[in-house]
Formats: C-alpha cells, structure tokens, sequence
C-alpha cells in the first residue's frame, strides 16, 4: 500500500489481542545472515509477489531480545547496537527493504515466551505456504 509518498508493506491477517504497529524498516535490524537467508529467499520472494505478507513481523529490542550473543548485530568490537531488530520475520523485512518500504506492520515482542506463542498461532503449513498451489489465492 502507498501512503502519501510512504511505501507500507501490510499484513494480510491480524492477530487476534495484538496490536500491529507500523515500523520503520530502516530501523529494524536483522537477527539472521544474510547467506541463511538467502537459502529460501526465492520461494518467499514468490509468495510476497503473488499474496503478499500474511502476517505482521515480530520485532523487539535489545534488553528484550534472548539471543544477544548469538544473533543480535554487533559492531567491529563485538558490543551489541542497540535499537530495534527482527524476532521473526527477517526475510520479509530483508524483501521490504530491497523493493523500497518504509514502513511494515509488526508486532513488538517482550520476551521468548511471547514470541513463541505468536509463531504458534501464524505458522502455516509448509505445504499451505502462498508459493504452493493456490492455498491463499491472489491478493485483492
């Protein structure tokens, strides 16, 4: 969706008790490299092509965020940056960001418990994904 001269990347679905936000996609950092990523990225670029996001990234920060050491982005001298970065959802933002968005709807999350339970509720099926026969349909 284009709003005024912002580019908006929205989610088909909503879930239910959780409030979307719109988040700066230059903003949010992302929590996976760039190389795992791109091991899959062809079948997700296809489905946000054809449908869309289905559902809202879920993004946190840094005192919030379980992975720090492992995952979280560092600079040079291993310190973690602070701001904001992607729990789930790494591939769509990484799309967003290379066709242009500025903002994208995600949902903060505060703890591993919170966001497990949100995975939970949107996972689709592998064979129920968009990029499979005509599961979701096209997006209106």
């Amino acid at each position: 969706m284009v709003n005024g001269s912002k580019k908006i990347l929205t989610a088909e679905f909503d879930i239910p008790g959780y409030k979307k936000e719109l988040v700066d996609v230059k903003e949010l950092m992302l929590t996976n490299e760039t190389n795992y990523m791109m091991k899959r990225y062809d079948k997700l670029e296809i489905s946000m092509n054809r449908v869309g996001m289905i559902y809202p990234i879920l993004y946190t920060d840094l005192d919030s965020y379980w992975l720090v050491k492992k995952r979280w982005p560092k600079y040079d001298n291993d310190r973690p940056i602070p701001g904001i970065a992607v729990h789930t959802g790494n591939k769509r933002v990484w799309w967003a960001k290379q066709n242009g968005y500025d903002k994208i709807e995600g949902i903060y999350v505060n703890s591993k418990a919170e966001q497990a339970k949100l995975v939970k509720i949107t996972h689709i099926p592998h064979q129920n994904l968009p990029h499979y026969p005509n599961r979701y349909g096209r997006r209106k």
